[in-house]
This record gives C-alpha cells, structure tokens and sequence, in this order.
C-alpha cells in the first residue's frame, strides 16, 4: 500500500537524503553532504530545514554571500526557526562582524532561549568579542 512519485521512489526518500546529508555535513564532507541536500531539495522544495542546511554549508565552503541568502530565505519560510538565525549571526562572527553576528544569535535566543547549542554559539561570541576588544587595548598602548 505504499504510494509511490510517479518515477517510481518514496515520497519519503527525501528525509533518507537529508539525514545523510547533515550526517556528511557533520563530519566535513560537504561534496558529499551537497549531493544529498539537493536530492533532498529537489525532493521536497521550499523546506526551510533542507535549505538551512545547504546556506550553512555555503558558508563552510567559503562561499557566505550565497550562504547567507539560503539562510534568509530558510528565515522567510519559517520565521520562528532558530537554528536558522544561530547560522547566519555564526556565518557573520566568522568575519569578525559582531554586530550583525550579535543581532541573528540574540534573535535565535529569543527564539528558543533554552537552546544549548544557540546559547553555546552566544558565548563563543562573547568570547571572541572579548578577545578582539583586549587585542585592540594591547595595539593602541
């Protein structure tokens, strides 16, 4: 009684190449982690989660402009998806620009305030908004 895409596969298969592919993410093989991520996307387009996934590995490929549009666009899909928000304010402490870094991590913990892995990224900001603060204090002395 399974019902079947009319080429034959499981309207389920997309989950089996989204868990692969965060799996592939997970552990830094993001040719591999893309190549299931868009099966999954093409599988099941405009799913906010699919398309978080693949802004975060732009952003690890070094490729953030493009990275950080898929976040958005995972944002304006799901507004109240945090993790979203925790990768484009990480995407943006990655370049040393804490503000904006600071504005998406802070929405991320208004979002889901009891996250530890949000509240994780906001104190690696912390840390390295202080760190960057006493650099500046040695430079000028």
């Amino acid at each position: 009684d399974k019902k079947l895409f009319p080429d034959g596969n499981s309207p389920h298969l997309w989950i089996d190449h989204f868990l692969l592919g965060c799996a592939y993410s997970r552990c830094a093989k993001f040719q591999c982690a893309m190549r299931h991520l868009n099966i999954a996307n093409s599988l099941e387009p405009n799913n906010a989660e699919i398309i978080r996934n693949i802004g975060w590995i732009r952003c690890m490929q070094g490729k953030p402009s493009h990275g950080r549009a898929l976040l958005m666009r995972s944002i304006n899909l799901d507004p109240k998806n945090a993790l979203a928000c925790n990768d484009l304010g990480a995407s943006f402490m990655f370049e040393e620009n804490y503000l904006l870094a600071r504005k998406w991590i802070e929405k991320a913990q208004s979002l889901d305030p009891f996250d530890s892995f949000i509240q994780n990224t906001a104190d690696r900001l912390d840390e390295l908004e202080a760190m960057n603060i006493l650099a500046k204090t040695r430079r000028s002395d």
